[in-house]
Order: structure tokens, then sequence, then C-alpha cells
């Protein structure tokens, strides 16, 4: 063998045990907090799947969430910097977990659909994104999230002797109040109004009550409702109870009943034309008509419960080179 070829090979096993070496020593947590301590990002708090958590980086996330929303307290920015952990480690895990291109496009193009054409790309950069970095960003959140609906799927079978205890201990849940269906035709005249708005508002609604008296249908009435939300439907004010009027509305509407003739009503709003159309009564809900909502209801507390116990074992094997029990900055 020629010395040229030795010293090439020579310089070749140098160069592979320096990259061997080299990621040994990154490996290391101890080195990671030195280069931390370094290089300026702070205290190194755990390593995440081989990828390090720096108190730079849990500072940085509540400043994001504050900026997200000013009143946050402080329960609430400890518990996005504990996020910061779990969440990354499902990132870690989840990244090979299968997608549709379908999936990304849609939730990049609801993205994009948030803002004015002209300002979709402005924004991104004023953000530090684009369009790539984006997609890149949705494709792993869709990842994590199918990955996690995968590990808690079991845990959110519901049972039908589940559902019957559910029924059984919130029994008083599942009651239907007394309800009444109703329409109006409303003329807004709220607290502060002019005697003179008043007695203009108090007119046109009288007239309405002389129109339906004279012959004419509410329905066709309806069109001269200030009620933006119900003139379209003939004032259908559809079924409701105590809990969804105005305590003076629904003193007024309790007092009807259905196939009375309309009648002009003053509350604090206005004046309605109200006309009492149905009537149902208080009652109990029995546990098939109830079902589908207990189902819905105990599958979320079993979602709950799930997604504790995940988190849970996502801390599990996180690296910390700091005691156990330190106390998140």
């Amino acid at each position: 063998m020629s010395r040229t070829v030795r010293l090439c090979l020579l310089l070749a096993v140098a160069c592979i045990s320096g990259v061997i070496a080299a990621h040994f020593l990154c490996s290391s947590s101890s080195v990671r907090q030195a280069i931390a301590q370094w290089c300026g990002p702070g205290q190194l708090l755990a390593v995440v799947e081989g990828t390090a958590v720096y108190d730079s980086d849990l500072q940085r996330a509540a400043l994001e969430l504050k900026d997200r929303n000013p009143e946050v307290d402080d329960k609430g920015i400890r518990l996005e910097k504990e996020n910061i952990f779990s969440n990354l480690k499902v990132m870690r895990i989840a990244r090979k977990e299968p997608i549709s291109d379908y999936d990304v496009n849609r939730q990049l193009e609801l993205t994009r659909l948030q803002f004015q054409p002209q300002s979709w790309i402005p924004v991104l950069l004023s953000n530090g994104l684009s369009v790539h970095s984006l997609r890149r960003a949705i494709s792993d959140n869709l990842r994590a999230r199918t990955w996690i609906e995968r590990k808690i799927a079991d845990a959110q079978v519901v049972g039908a002797a589940e559902c019957s205890q559910y029924y059984k201990i919130h029994r008083d849940a599942f009651a239907q109040p007394l309800r009444f269906r109703a329409s109006h035709i409303f003329f807004a005249a709220p607290p502060g109004s002019s005697a003179e708005l008043v007695n203009t508002k108090r007119a046109s609604a009288q007239a309405i009550i002389d129109g339906l008296t004279g012959g004419a249908k509410f329905g066709d009435l309806a069109g001269n409702s200030e009620d933006e939300a119900t003139k379209k439907h003939g004032g259908d004010l559809d079924f409701f109870s105590e809990a969804r009027m105005p305590a003076d509305f629904w003193v007024a509407v309790k007092s009807m009943h259905p196939g009375d003739g309309p009648r002009l009503v003053r509350t604090q709003l206005g004046f309605h034309v109200l006309q009492v159309t149905d009537m149902r009564t208080a009652r109990e809900i029995s546990f098939d008509e109830a079902r589908p909502e207990i189902a819905l209801a105990v599958q979320n507390q079993k979602r709950s419960g799930a997604l504790a116990a995940l988190i849970e074992d996502l801390w599990q094997g996180i690296e910390w080179p700091r005691p156990v029990d330190y106390q998140i900055p």
C-alpha cells in the first residue's frame, strides 16, 4: 500500500471518529448544558426524543401566549410551558404517521381563506413563515393529532352499562322545562327612548293589531318587524324555555295560551305583537331519548381521562438533567 493511500485512510478514519465523538458528546446532557450556557439559550431543562428544551423556549412560549391572550393568568402560562414537553415528544414520535395530501391541502386552504388575498403572503412573511414552512407545520400537527387519536381510540369506547349508570347518577339533568312556541312582530323602544319615539312605535304595533283584527295574516305582516332574525320566517321564535328569554317577555308569554288572539305587549326592549302558537309541558326525558347525549358525555369524560394518562406516559422517558422535582420557571 502506497504512503499516499495510507495517509488517505488515516484521514478518513479520523473524520469518522470525529463525527462519532461529536454525536456522542452532543447527546450528553452535560455537554448540551455547557453549550447552552456558553451560547446563551439559557438553562437546559430537558432532552425530548433527542431535542433539547431550554429555558428560553419556555419564555418564548409564555410571551406568545400572552400575545394571543393578554388576560391569561399564571396557571395558564405554566400549563403552556408544561405542554411544550409533551407536545414536542408527540411531534417527534408521530413524524412518520401517515396522513393524506388532501387533509394537508384542506387545512392550508382553510387557513389562507381567513385572510384577504393580497395580505396572505405578507402576513406569512411578517411571522417568519412561508407557504412551504406553514405546510410543514400543518403536516406535523396533523400527524400528531392522528397519532393521539389512534392511541386513545380504544379508551373512548362507550358501553351500554356505562350509559345506564350515567343516566341514573345525572337523572335530574335529563328533563325538559316548560317550553312555548310563539311568533312576534317587534318594534324597538329600548330604555332611554324619547316619548315621541315610544309613541311612534306603540302606534306601529297597534296598527299591526288592527290589521290582524281586520283579517290580515300574521305572516304577511311580519315583514314590518324590526327583528331581522325572525321577520323572514313570519316572526316565528320556535320553541323556547324561560332560560332563553328576558324575564318580562317570558311573563307575557306564560300568561297566554295557544289559540289566543295576538296581543300587544311592551317589554324593556320595545313593543311586541305576540301570538303563542304551541306549548310543551315540562317532562322527564327517557333513557332511550337521552342515550345519544349520554354516550357523548361519557365519551368526553373518557377522552379527558385518556388524554391525561397519555400526557403522563409522554413525560416518562424524557431526560431531565436537573432534579426530577424541579419547578418549571
